[in-house]
């Protein structure tokens, strides 16, 4: 008996609670399947994203890895500005940016020997259109995407950059040291630290100052001679040896005189010449043995064997 009447208070309290949902859902039925929807197609948004990026990705990278070589092989590289240009939120553009900077710099740091004016242009140009190795590598430093390897890499090129540009002046200096005191800063562990070290030290030199303010005076160009050193006052050809240098015995010869070989001279068989002790053998004639006699013929006689009769 009181099992049935247990049951039948579920069935009614279940009967309750149905009427009860059915009646919420009468009334905020469309609001929860409107939600649901939006929930499913924002999924499907991300979902897609997703493999668009992953796709984009992809691309980027095989973009980047056929711009390095062209512009390795380019008089003028431009391709990797282009990848950096079409992917400025995604890291393969901070890698190409970067990449362009090194290139760059190993490239036209060089020209600093030869044409002193093109050389400053690509390293410090400031046009967005064609920017310099400088603009590059703080481009890279301020990607949104740029990694702390193209952070590590693009201070420390920025750092040698800005070196090479320099005058010896104080501002620039302190420009200079500023920057590898960041790479030291941020990166104290890292494969530059070292060199960051030691650069930051010599450029407290006055040594260096002095001599980055000589070279920065020197100008070279195209239309310069090639034998012509550097304008620094000494002139392009080597001096001449002084006249009262003291030479090694073996290296002091004369222009008259011949070094004869010391010892007795090598003679060939058969030349002619004599042989040492002044003495021919043969004679200045011909002579045969006599054949009866056993002894050779001649007037010659043998000299006596007497230590006595021979000069000193």
């Amino acid at each position: 008996m009181k099992s049935e009447e247990r049951h039948r208070l579920q069935e009614n309290e279940l009967e309750r609670v149905g009427q009860q949902a059915k009646a919420w859902f009468e009334q905020h039925g469309m609001k929860v399947l409107i939600g649901v929807c939006a929930v499913a197609i924002v999924a499907a948004i991300a979902f897609y994203a997703m493999r668009s990026m992953e796709a984009s990705s992809a691309r980027g990278w095989a973009e980047l890895r056929t711009a390095m070589l062209a512009d390795q092989q380019s008089d003028y590289p431009t391709e990797l500005l282009t990848v950096w240009r079409n992917y400025p939120n995604a890291p393969v553009g901070a890698w190409a940016v970067l990449h362009s900077a090194e290139l760059r710099l190993q490239r036209f740091s060089f020209q600093q020997f030869e044409d002193r004016g093109q050389s400053d242009l690509e390293l410090s140009n400031d046009d967005p259109q064609a920017p310099g190795v400088v603009e590059q590598f703080r481009a890279a430093l301020t990607h949104p995407a740029s990694p702390d390897d193209v952070q590590e890499r693009a201070l420390y090129g920025l750092a040698t950059t800005l070196e090479i540009l320099s005058d010896g002046s104080k501002e620039k200096t302190e420009e200079v040291i500023d920057v590898y005191q960041r790479l030291l800063d941020r990166f104290g562990d890292g494969v530059y630290a070292p060199i960051a070290t030691r650069r930051i030290e010599q450029l407290e030199q006055e040594g260096t100052t002095e001599f980055y303010a000589w070279f920065r005076d020197q100008n070279p160009n195209p239309d310069d001679e090639i034998d012509r050193g550097p304008t620094d006052g000494f002139g392009g050809t080597l001096p001449a040896i002084p006249s009262d240098l003291r030479l090694k015995p073996e290296l002091a010869t004369s222009d008259t005189e011949t070094t004869e070989p010391s010892g007795p001279a090598l003679v060939a068989p058969g030349s002619g010449d004599s042989e040492p002790g002044g003495e021919d053998p043969a004679g200045d004639d011909e002579t045969t043995p006599d054949t009866e006699g056993g002894e050779p013929s001649g007037s010659e006689t043998p000299a006596p064997e007497s230590s006595d009769s021979e000069s000193p």
